[in-house]
């Protein structure tokens, strides 16, 4: 009886070791687009501002902040795909706390009207990395 109680108890603490583990290791998608990576240093911080609206071959500053919160070095690269959009810079390295604002410009005769842009953040760092999706509205307005 002794050992299938121990063996019981056993069984238990694997399941509950490998439940904590996968919801550790797991992305945690929250709004404004901050996650959680496996790596067990911190966080690294996406943020986009809320819908705004732009004219054709403006630009607009800190569409995007991205902050590593983690203790180690990481580098990242945007990637998106949409013809009349460039975000600048699309990619760098980030000591443990800074941060780097995005930019978004549009092209001059681009499309006029409401339009989304999905954008995924592809992060490197020692010990892991990390992708993260998240999506821009913008309103294009018509240039001067």
């Amino acid at each position: 009886m002794k050992k299938v109680i121990l063996l019981t108890a056993v069984a238990l603490l694997i399941l509950l070791g490998t439940h904590v583990v996968q919801n550790y290791s797991g992305a945690i998608v929250e709004n404004f687009a901050s996650f959680r990576t496996s790596n067990l240093h911190d966080l690294i911080s996406f943020v986009h501002v809320e819908p705004f609206s732009i004219k054709q071959g403006g630009s607009h500053y800190a569409v995007f902040i991205i902050t590593n919160r983690m203790k180690v070095d990481v580098s990242y690269r945007l990637e998106y795909s949409h013809p009349n959009f460039t975000l600048s810079p699309s990619g760098g390295s980030l000591s443990p706390g800074q941060s780097e604002n995005i930019s978004l410009m549009v092209k001059e005769f681009g499309s006029v009207g409401s339009t989304s842009l999905d954008v995924y953040l592809y992060a490197d760092f020692d010990g892991g990395s990390a992708c993260l999706k998240t999506t821009l509205s913008v309103y294009v307005e018509e240039g001067e």
